[in-house]
């Protein structure tokens, strides 16, 4: 295998997510500069943790993972994480997971992650927590619809509110969207690996920044 593509392994299990049809400029930017592979079911993730060369990135593109007959497999990918595995969960993932399935699924990894609030407004790079050299690689701030996440470590916010977002709204007179404590984007530390979140709905071109620039960290 090439060492300077990452092997990528996408969890598509829910077929009404649409991944393949509603990311396809994700999926295409990822085929450039990495080995992309899917698995559609837990039995293949399994398989995937058993080889002797395991993903360097798993994507998990829907809410599968978190549903109660799945942890087990979960527990495998958390083990594969604090091993120095990369976990991100994006592309679906927000869309269909259930509100009080967010909160036990990250506990697991040891994170205090609980589901936030969800709309758009637009939200700017924290670059106090991104190395510099992957932050050139990402939009210095741009709106996205997204369910966003509470509890996160500042540090481990890659895109934060400011003073200056509101809730963008064709139908509602804007108001504040400024909560320190929320949002759309983070990288954790779970052991030695990472665990990752894209709360963003509708792929969005940052978004897809996003992912790519946390599958290239996990190359590091």
């Amino acid at each position: 295998m090439d060492a300077t593509r990452a092997d990528i392994l996408a969890v598509v299990v829910n077929r009404d997510s649409s991944f393949d049809e509603i990311d396809t400029t994700l999926i295409a930017l990822l085929q450039q500069t990495n080995n992309l592979r899917y698995a559609h079911d837990m039995r293949q993730v399994d398989q995937a943790l058993l080889q002797q060369q395991t993903p360097t990135v798993i994507l998990l593109t829907d809410e599968a993972m978190t549903r109660a007959n799945n942890t087990s497999t979960w527990e495998r990918v958390l083990e594969y994480v604090r091993q120095g595995g990369t976990v991100i969960a994006m592309g679906r993932f927000s869309s269909f997971v259930k509100p009080n399935d967010i909160k036990p699924f990250f506990q697991r990894a040891g994170l205090d992650w609980d589901r936030g609030t969800y709309h758009r407004t637009t939200l700017e790079l924290n670059r106090g927590a991104i190395d510099e050299e992957i932050a050139r690689e990402l939009l210095p701030r741009y709106s996205q619809k997204a369910l966003q996440l509470k509890n996160v470590r500042p540090e481990d916010m890659w895109y934060k509110s400011t003073e200056a977002s509101v809730i963008e709204s064709a139908v509602f007179a804007p108001e504040s969207a400024h909560d320190p404590g929320l949002t759309a984007v983070a990288l954790a530390k779970v052991g030695k690996g990472r665990i990752g979140y894209v709360g963003d709905v509708n792929a969005e071109q940052g978004s897809d920044a996003v992912v790519l620039a946390m599958c290239k960290q996990a190359m590091n």
